[in-house]
């Protein structure tokens, strides 16, 4: 019977695709309004525990995509756009979401692929019988 990986090596990252910047907002120019993400997990996988001898490892890999809305900027901690890294932005999403939900998630698309789900089969008896 194979084993399966727990997936625990996985790997995740930002990619930002997009900021929707509002030109003036509670006072501050050029305020990030809404970020646009893509949110992906790769997993290097041993193949072989799954299925057996002679496979390598590969990279799994899925993701999530989105986008959020910020709220208003706080004047004590506002960053001008031409000062903003990605850093900046990456930490807003993760006060405003769930990323161990999302990380679970991702995982468990990255299960689906490299484990397909088992197709469920059953018996019938042939209606001509058994003669």
């Amino acid at each position: 019977m194979p084993s399966y990986p727990t997936f625990d090596n996985t790997e995740f990252s930002w990619d930002i695709k997009n900021l929707e910047i509002l030109r003036t907002e509670a006072s501050e120019n050029n305020v990030v309004s809404l970020v646009d993400w893509v949110y992906t997990g790769n997993c290097a996988v041993d193949y072989e525990l799954v299925y057996g001898e002679g496979l390598k490892p590969r990279i799994a890999s899925a993701s999530l995509s989105g986008n959020t809305t910020l709220g208003p900027p706080n004047p004590e901690s506002f960053i001008p756009l031409n000062d903003l890294q990605k850093a900046n932005v990456v930490s807003w999403l993760e006060l405003s979401m769930n990323v161990a939900s999302m990380q679970a998630n991702i995982k468990s698309q990255i299960m689906a692929i490299v484990v397909p789900p088992i197709q469920p089969t059953f018996n019938v008896t042939p209606s001509w019988g058994n003669d």
